[in-house]
């Protein structure tokens, strides 16, 4: 990836935080952010165009959260422990 030759540009730090929990992010967007948007409909009046963008945001920042979580807790440790796995 360029991010990573080219570290400088605007956006390389996020960018590149984002590609390491892709896979996360991947498996858990889906439930955490559609449960997000449901919540927050039930409680929110969603007809307001700016209030749709928010819960959009907070559905988008809650499912990045939660896949960092996931990463750290899960991926990562089975990355590193997987490396000691040796085949004969």
């Amino acid at each position: 990836s360029s991010i990573y030759f080219f570290p400088h540009l605007k956006g390389g730090r996020l960018l590149s935080f984002l590609g390491r929990q892709s896979y996360s992010l991947y498996l858990i967007h889906v439930m955490v952010g559609c449960s997000t948007v449901n919540v927050a409909m039930r409680f929110l009046d969603h007809s307001n165009p700016l209030i749709q963008l928010v819960i959009v945001l907070t559905a988008l920042l809650v499912s990045v959260i939660s896949a960092e979580i996931l990463y750290r807790m899960v991926e990562r440790p089975t990355m590193h422990k997987s490396k000691s796995i040796t085949f004969h």
